[in-house]
């Protein structure tokens, strides 16, 4: 913890943040999440490109709180809310025929009980027809409890994947079509469902992880036509109950798929888009962390990896030789027992703005946002509890797809120190030659001080002391990377800045 913890003292520079706004699909750009009783009303959270337009209340009968999906219609107006067990329109009513949705066939009776919330992560997505604008796939799981006539099933809870349709052509509040039809065989986890485009057409690649093993089962979605692809199997690992709890996403390029198991850690594989094939099999540790609970999302370059579980921001490099070694702690939560209003860390969403808000698990009234998630450690801006809901949300944030791939997100600060920086009476500059390079600083003062160079993980590969007049330190052997310049002077502690090592 302690190497973290550095990091972030010594990431000071303040710079500039730089939006570029652009065009794009808007089936994301309404957010519905909350309560929503008589005294919590649903909180209601537009977009447009560039930030957060309008947080207003809506109140329905059903609660939003938990897992569930989302989906606008073309001008980013909500269009439908799908909580597994009831679907919504814009009003935030029940669709036409929303009870077909109660009728599961699993074990544990979910929608009848506990205000007909479903108790997995992930349960549902929601998918624009292809063919007609006003129709749209529900995906979802029915979970159960194993059985003795299930005994070669691997957990004790497992899931089965169904699709409903739903149309608005017929009556403008929607309407749930017909029965629902069982994609797969195969028993997978309760959860944990995810979907990308393919190779940036209209149809869909939809992954599921079987039930308690290492595998995977594709499905493919063209011109609303659902078919079974492949199943694929990596490593070793038996999850057992610990496939429960935990999330799964494909990155914004569709180059990654990564599943988080709350009780094994992360499965992070290349995706191709075109075939849907994985490769590339690598494994995130739990970090040294007891993970409870908890999501991943993607940064919109889709280059970091974000972890939220159990309290904690964790940051993942995903271009690193090392991807376990490359973590860095953005954040832990702090809990306060006099607060109601906070609640720890739970999960992230990108925003059509392209900044990551995160959600809590619990009774909560304000987001944290991720100003720039494609920036490494503190120089994504991190800011805790900085948007507040018009009433208290308790449990995560709407889950849909990556409908853009260009999300266009803040641009990180500059990393190469060109210039002289002035800090105190101390000058700090490089020297280039053909053979060397020589990081100098000029200490006018008679009292001396120390140097300390650490590297992106917060580990100090340079420690030395400084002395009145110039001090030479050669960079020659420091390996290619980030490196931040601290110094301890007239006991104060201060970042110079930060430079590149190619």
């Amino acid at each position: 913890m302690e190497q973290f913890k550095k990091l972030f003292i010594i990431n000071c520079t303040i710079l500039l943040l730089v939006l570029k706004v652009h065009a794009q699909v808007k089936y994301d750009y309404t957010w519905a999440l909350g309560i929503s009783d008589l005294t919590n009303p649903a909180s209601l959270i537009r977009f447009n490109d560039t930030g957060i337009v309008s947080i207003d209340s809506s109140s329905s009968r059903m609660r939003l709180d938990g897992d569930g999906s989302i989906i606008c219609d073309a001008e980013g107006k909500l269009k439908l809310v799908f909580k597994n067990c009831f679907a919504l329109n814009e009003s935030l009513d029940t669709l036409i025929g929303s009870y077909k949705l109660r009728n599961k066939s699993g074990t544990i009776s979910y929608c009848n009980r506990g205000g007909g919330q479903y108790p997995f992560d992930q349960s549902t997505i929601i998918i624009p027809s292809s063919l007609d604008s006003n129709k749209y796939h529900l995906i979802f799981v029915d979970g159960g409890f194993l059985t003795e006539e299930q005994d070669s099933l691997k957990a004790l809870d497992y899931g089965r994947l169904f699709v409903q349709s739903v149309d608005f052509s017929l009556d403008s509040r929607g309407e749930v079509l017909g029965e629902r039809v069982e994609l797969l065989k195969d028993s997978i986890t309760p959860g944990m469902i995810t979907a990308c485009y393919k190779n940036s057409s209209s149809n869909w690649w939809i992954m599921a992880r079987l039930d308690g093993t290492p595998c995977y089962s594709l499905l493919s979605l063209d011109r609303d036509s659902f078919s079974f692809v492949r199943r694929m199997c990596f490593g070793s690992d038996l999850t057992g109950r610990n496939d429960i709890s935990g999330s799964s996403e494909f990155s914004p390029n569709r180059k990654y798929y990564a599943h988080y198991l709350t009780g094994n850690g992360i499965y992070v594989f290349n995706f191709n888009d075109v075939t849907g094939e994985l490769s590339n099999y690598r494994k995130i540790d739990k970090y040294g962390i007891d993970n409870y609970y908890g999501r991943i999302c993607f940064s919109p370059d889709s280059k970091l990896l974000y972890l939220f579980s159990s309290g904690h921001i964790i940051q993942f490099d995903l271009l690193s030789a090392d991807i376990n070694q490359s973590g860095i702690i953005i954040d832990s939560f702090k809990f306060d027992p006099m607060n109601e209003n906070f609640a720890s860390y739970f999960s992230g969403k990108i925003g059509p703005d392209g900044r990551i808000y995160v959600g809590g698990l619990g009774a909560h009234k304000y987001l944290s946002v991720i100003n720039r998630p494609n920036c490494r450690g503190a120089d994504c801006d991190f800011r805790k509890q900085s948007i507040e809901l018009p009433s208290r949300n308790f449990w995560g944030l709407p889950d849909s797809p990556h409908f853009n791939s260009n999300v266009r997100s803040a641009e990180c600060p500059a990393s190469q120190v060109t210039d002289k920086y002035k800090w105190s009476d101390i000058d700090f500059r490089f020297l280039y030659s053909e053979e060397k390079i020589l990081l100098n600083i000029f200490n006018s003062e008679m009292q001396s001080g120390v140097l300390n160079i650490f590297d992106v993980h917060g580990m100090s590969v340079i420690n030395k002391s400084f002395k009145y007049g110039p001090n030479f330190y050669p960079l020659d052997n420091l390996p290619a990377g980030v490196y931040f310049v601290n110094l301890y002077f007239n006991d104060i502690s201060g970042c110079l800045g930060r430079f590149i090592k190619y």
